[in-house]
């Protein structure tokens, strides 16, 4: 029935007619308001859960040009306080975000939101400061490149991936690889796994992070001794008496004859007393050693003159 038909055949009046055809909507106009609709849900959860939209500010490029200039002028820390400072327009601009963390990756703790979430960002941050990693959004910590980056430019930002990533064996295989200070963030049983050995042939403080039993394996004790003598003093069970280890330790570096158990036989062994001497150039300081050696005593050889004496 059109609205052209008479009041009194429609039982209605014109004006409820135009209110009907008001109601109607094209297939067209009906998507649009859905489309609002949708967008007005999102910001609605959102706002619920305490994030805020997208910065919709766009930068005056006066302005812009401003801050820049300022940036210039900045040092390390002043970078800091002029983010922290500057309008939200500027902590929302990515030009301006990108040239700031090159300068000083923490300075992403200003950025907006969503530029926590840039992978661009990010990235530049980490490299130029691993720990900016703290202050990205969390799917840039559940990134493997980001965190990767980031750990190779300081291991202990291995301490803010996600926590997925810490028991990943691949990637903290890949992670250690970089920096063996990751060992000290990842999950527990990776600290006794072959993870440590793989982090103690690129150094061998990692045997300070390792997990109790691996402290006491010959081959990653050796492992890390070959690459930092002093490791040996993060040695555990019997291998601070091992002759090997002792040796290894030693002629990488003399001084880890501080860490050689005191008290083990192998010190009234007359030949294992004499290598030592000879790695520390002919003197050896005897302190709590074997009987026999605290007493002075000096041995000619047709080579090598060793001195024995106790250590005040």
């Amino acid at each position: 029935m059109g609205c052209g038909t008479s009041l009194a055949a429609a039982g209605k009046h014109p004006k409820h007619c135009a209110e009907q055809a008001s109601t109607v909507s094209s297939p067209l106009a009906l998507e649009e308001r859905e489309k609002e609709r949708e967008t007005e849900d999102e910001l609605g959860e959102k706002a619920a859960t305490g994030l805020s939209p997208p910065a919709l500010e766009v930068l005056d490029p006066k302005a812009r040009e401003a801050f820049s200039q300022e940036l210039e002028n900045a040092d390390w820390l002043g970078t800091l306080s002029l983010l922290e400072d500057a309008a939200h327009a500027v902590k929302a601009d990515r030009e301006c975000i990108l040239a700031t963390v090159q300068k000083n990756g923490v300075a992403v703790r200003f950025a907006a939101d969503p530029l926590k979430a840039d992978k661009e960002v990010v990235l530049a941050a980490v490299a130029q400061n691993g720990s900016a990693l703290e202050y990205a959004a969390d799917n840039m910590k559940a990134d493997r490149e980001v965190v990767l980056a980031a750990v190779t430019k300081d291991g202990s930002s291995m301490k803010f991936a996600a926590e997925h990533l810490k028991s990943d064996k691949d990637f903290v295989l890949a992670a250690t690889s970089k920096s063996y200070l990751a060992l000290a963030y990842v999950a527990a049983p990776l600290k006794a796994d072959e993870v440590v050995l793989a982090a103690a042939a690129k150094s061998g403080t990692a045997l300070y992070y390792a997990a109790g039993p691996l402290t006491a394996d010959k081959e990653v004790v050796l492992t890390a001794v070959t690459q930092d003598a002093e490791s040996l003093n993060d040695a555990t069970g019997p291998l601070k008496a091992d002759k090997e280890a002792a040796v290894t330790a030693v002629t990488q570096n003399d001084s880890a004859v501080n860490y050689i158990d005191a008290t083990s036989p192998m010190w009234g062994d007359e030949e294992f007393v004499l290598s030592m001497a000879a790695l520390r150039g002919g003197v050896l300081e005897i302190d709590q050693y074997a009987d026999w050696c605290k007493a002075d005593v000096q041995w000619n050889t047709p080579s090598t003159k060793f001195t024995f004496g106790v250590r005040s």
